[in-house]
């Protein structure tokens, strides 16, 4: 038998306030690393290209398996956010990225940067993305858009910084490796700042007074017939300004469910009220008998993780037809969409509107507008009185339109306008993909849906950008009069994707936009 006692939670001065700035500065910084590397890695394509002498498409499968495990280990890292926390999650992330960075350095052959950079590299970043979200929407109640906009401030920031740096560590190395080696550098920082967080979960030390624990002790110790045990304390440390009981593991079991459970733990609007974490409580005796202590439900670290991953990886969800008709647009919009942050460099020299330094300048330009437009839209989500999934669709309809006139250009300030356009879209899609889900699945199935997303989008990526790479090497390989017909048939390097990809992608968004639009 038991008792259960309302515990009220009590005040955080670190909620919306306090070490909550620290958290954001923290992430924030991580940004301007992860993104920073993670958009700028095509400044490697050529120089990898050419030192190992394979073709477009292999050399882009180094690449697209990156950002495909990046993206498709977060439904596996909330389980593991769940049983161990942000900062150990994080830091094993950091400390496996750049393992395998510097590892890529000793490689013979491209075929081990899949392991080294693909696998290493996109596990220790996704184990280090989804803390960066949690951890900020865990600290950020009332004022959680204006503190996501700034954590996430700092992927533009990184593009800003890591586009032209990488290029010039390259030209100061006169060797790819060594500019690798630097960066690896800069990836440790992560273990840093995630040393930052707090370890912010269900399982808590809970103040009660003195008074309303000995009262709740003699009920349950009265109910089960158990003798009475007295333990002799000073009036010293009763009367101390610490005179307050903590009721700890195993005194307190809580069925609470972990971080990665709260069902608005990946939403990035902003809540009006603050999370209430152990409303209930079932408190034990302090001495049980075997037998009904046995019977007592924990909820284990174990458990933790196995809901999470399982919450997040339910394809229950896949028999909704409107999210099905979301994943195919969502799984043909990725399939094209990765790939300019791939091969616009090397689009811009090939066409010879650009050396090494002006192209590495276009990433800048898409990651700083990236950054722009995840703040702008997020900010108009909030706003527009219409449905937010129409926004969501225009973008990816700019986006496409945008990515199939590249082969049109024949200017570096056209290359830097399309760089603008692109990055504003991408940046609007990235932003409002958790709010266009719970627009149409409701919050109670955002953690189901958004692991779901996040493994269409990783499985994409994948699959699409480095065929896109396989078809610049057939463009290349034509040398007559109608190249120019053949470019815009296949979209040339940037757009492997090609019209059907985008097409359909427009296709799929309006049709759902038309089902969501049945249901009200």
């Amino acid at each position: 038998m038991s008792t259960i006692v309302k515990v009220a939670p009590l005040p955080d001065p670190n909620i919306d306030g306090g070490w909550a700035w620290v958290i954001v500065f923290s992430t924030f910084t991580m940004h301007v690393i992860c993104d920073g590397i993670m958009f700028s890695f095509g400044v490697f394509y050529v120089h990898l290209a050419d030192y190992f002498q394979t073709s477009g498409g292999i050399t882009s499968l180094v690449m697209s398996i990156f950002m495909g495990v990046c993206f498709c280990v977060g439904p596996i890292v909330s389980g593991l956010v769940n049983k161990f926390g942000c900062r150990i999650v994080s830091i094993s992330g950091g400390l496996i990225a750049s393992l395998g960075f510097f590892l890529s350095i000793f490689v013979p052959r491209v075929e081990y940067l899949f392991l080294t950079i693909g696998f290493l590299g996109g596990i220790g970043f996704g184990l280090a993305y989804l803390p960066m979200i949690v951890s900020v929407a865990l600290h950020f109640r009332l004022k959680r858009a204006s503190a996501m906009g700034i954590s996430l401030a700092g992927a533009g920031i990184g593009s800003l910084i890591y586009a032209p740096l990488t290029t010039w560590l390259i030209e100061y190395y006169h060797f790819w490796k060594g500019a690798l080696l630097i960066l690896t550098g800069t990836v440790l920082n992560i273990v840093v700042f995630s040393c930052f967080y707090r370890q912010f979960g269900p399982v808590q030390d809970v103040l009660i007074p003195v008074e309303e624990v000995a009262s709740s002790s003699e009920d349950i110790i009265e109910t089960l017939g158990l003798p009475t045990l007295y333990a002799q304390v000073s009036t010293e440390r009763l009367t101390s300004r610490r005179s307050s009981f903590f009721l700890r593991r195993p005194s307190v079991a809580t069925n609470e469910p972990g971080i990665m459970e709260m069902t608005d733990i990946l939403y990035r609007g902003t809540k009006e009220e603050p999370p209430t974490y152990f409303e209930e409580f079932e408190v034990t005796p302090p001495i049980v008998p075997s037998s009904i202590s046995s019977l007592m439900p924990r909820y284990s670290a174990f458990a933790s993780f196995r809901n999470a991953a399982a919450e997040m990886l339910g394809l229950s969800l896949l028999g909704n037809y409107i999210f099905l008709i979301f994943v195919v647009g969502t799984f043909m919009q990725f399939f094209g969409i990765m790939a300019p942050f791939v091969y616009i460099c090397h689009k811009a020299m090939e066409i010879n509107v650009a050396n090494a330094s002006q192209a590495s300048i276009l990433l800048s330009i898409v990651g700083v507008f990236n950054t722009i437009g995840n703040v702008f839209f997020g900010i108009c989500a909030d706003r527009v009185k219409f449905r937010v999934l129409y926004i969501y669709c225009l973008c990816f309809v700019v986006n496409g339109i945008a990515t199939m006139m590249t082969s049109l250009i024949s200017q570096y300030y056209q290359m830097a306008f399309y760089s603008i356009i692109f990055g504003l879209t991408y940046g609007g899609c990235a932003s409002l993909a958790s709010i266009v889900l719970v627009e149409l699945l409701g919050m109670e199935k955002l953690n189901n849906a958004y692991g779901l997303y996040l493994l269409t989008t990783g499985s994409s990526t994948s699959i699409g950008t480095p065929i896109t790479g396989m078809k610049e090497e057939s463009n290349i390989r034509r040398k007559n009069s109608q190249v120019f017909i053949d470019v815009n048939k296949n979209e040339q390097n940037l757009n492997g994707s090609g019209i059907f990809v985008k097409t359909s992608t427009c296709v799929t968004n309006f049709a759902l936009v038309l089902e969501h639009r049945s249901l009200y």
